[in-house]
């Protein structure tokens, strides 16, 4: 037996002959070479990681968070109401063991599991993951390769509505803050870091269900029938 790098395979030889049961020495032998992939707990590696609150596993390429309880599920926004709005993880499920990196989430026994694939331009001239860590509210993880780190938020706190156009070198969305319970217009700069910190914010009363980008104005077709129109601007700040 030999491991591979970081011990995520395990490289075994079965020698079996092909003879047995004879006494012909001449007849040679055969042997096969089975591989089994692992993946392990990031407390094993890392074990004076801040939180050990969250069960945190790590593979070659992808890390397995433990999400709960597979039949906890939340509510989604009631279609019968544009003013009520409620959220619900809306993830696929893979069988048993399935390790597909298309999926955000398996279920594994009977544990359901959040599966993040790290980004193949990292792992290109990183593999495999040698360290990671979570933050204590689940929802930021971060992992070594070779050299330098990376970091992923799963965080899931809006949820597009109307659609997204672009301005110029902006991106703009209708979208429902989640945790604010609010209906938003937000503008993310193409060369900046796709982050909130350094979206612009606008709060609108009613649901979006259609945007639109002319010239330098926004159309929105909102839940009430209405049409609303917002100018755009760019300014030095």
């Amino acid at each position: 037996m030999s491991w591979g790098p970081e011990g995520y395979h395990l490289w075994v030889i079965a020698a079996n002959s092909s003879g047995h049961g004879t006494n012909d020495k001449a007849v040679p032998k055969q042997s096969g070479i089975l591989q089994f992939q692992f993946i392990k707990s990031a407390l094993t590696v890392n074990p004076c990681m801040s939180n050990q609150e969250q069960v945190l596993l790590q593979g070659e390429d992808r890390l397995y968070l433990n999400c709960g309880d597979a039949t906890q599920t939340q509510h989604v926004r009631s279609p019968s109401s544009h003013t009520e709005h409620k959220s619900m993880r809306e993830r696929p499920t893979y069988s048993v063991g399935n390790m597909d990196s298309q999926g955000l989430s398996t279920l594994l026994g009977h544990r359901h599991w959040h599966v993040v694939q790290v980004h193949s331009t990292y792992l290109e001239s990183n593999w495999p993951i040698r360290y990671s860590a979570i933050d204590k509210n689940g929802q930021n993880v971060a992992v070594v390769g070779k050299f330098g780190f990376a970091h992923y938020s799963l965080e899931q706190n809006m949820t597009v509505t109307g659609g997204l156009a672009w301005w110029d070198d902006f991106i703009v969305l209708a979208c429902y803050n989640i945790n604010d319970h609010q209906e938003e217009l937000r503008a993310y700069l193409r060369t900046s870091n796709l982050d909130n910190a350094f979206a612009h914010v606008t709060k609108v009363q009613l649901e979006t269900l259609l945007l639109s980008v002319f010239r330098d104005m926004m159309i929105l077709f909102r839940a009430d029938c209405s049409i609303c129109l917002y100018s755009i601007e760019r300014r030095s700040d």
